[in-house]
C-alpha cells in the first residue's frame, strides 16, 4: 500500500506539469507565464486565453505571428522582457491592451492594421529613453510614456 501512494505521487509522463497558471476570471481565461525564463512563447496555450502574461522573461525579439491561434486574446502582458524588437506579422483583432514597458525597444513598428483594437499601449520606463513612434501607431490608443 505505501508503493502505491508513492507512485501516485510521483509526476506522471501522461500528466506533465505545465509551464503556465491556468486560472479562470469571471468570463476570461488568464494564463500567467511570468517569471519562467522563457525566450519564446511556451506550445500548447489554451487556445481561449484572453489574458496572457510573459512578464520578465528573456523574449528579446517577439513576433505577433505567434499569437494569432489565440483569437480572443484581449491583454497582453509583454513589460520587462528584455525587448529590443517587436515583429508585426499577424493581426490580432481583439487585443486591446499591449503592456510593452521596461523593455529596450528603440522603435515601434506601425500597430493599426495589426492591432485594430488596440486602446492601451504601455511603453513606460524603457531603455533608452527615446523611442521612435510613427505617429498612426498612437490613432486609437492611450499611451504611457
Amino acid at each position: 500500500m505505501p508503493l502505491l501512494l508513492l507512485l501516485l505521487l510521483l509526476p506522471s509522463p501522461l500528466h506533465p506539469h505545465p509551464i503556465c497558471e491556468v486560472s479562470k476570471v469571471a468570463s476570461h481565461l488568464e494564463v500567467n507565464c511570468d517569471k519562467r525564463n522563457l525566450t519564446a512563447l511556451p506550445p500548447d496555450l489554451p487556445k481561449d486565453t484572453t489574458i496572457l502574461h510573459l512578464s520578465e522573461n528573456l523574449l528579446y525579439t517577439f513576433s505577433l505571428a505567434t499569437l494569432m491561434p489565440y483569437t480572443r486574446l484581449t491583454q497582453l502582458n509583454l513589460d520587462r522582457c528584455e525587448l529590443t524588437k517587436l515583429q508585426v506579422d499577424g493581426t490580432l483583432p481583439v487585443l486591446g491592451t499591449l503592456d510593452l514597458s521596461h523593455n529596450q525597444l528603440q522603435s515601434l513598428p506601425l500597430l493599426g492594421q495589426t492591432l485594430p483594437a488596440l486602446t492601451v499601449l504601455d511603453v513606460s520606463f524603457r531603455r533608452p529613453r527615446c523611442l521612435l513612434v510613427p505617429c498612426v501607431v498612437l490613432a486609437n490608443s492611450k499611451s504611457s510614456t
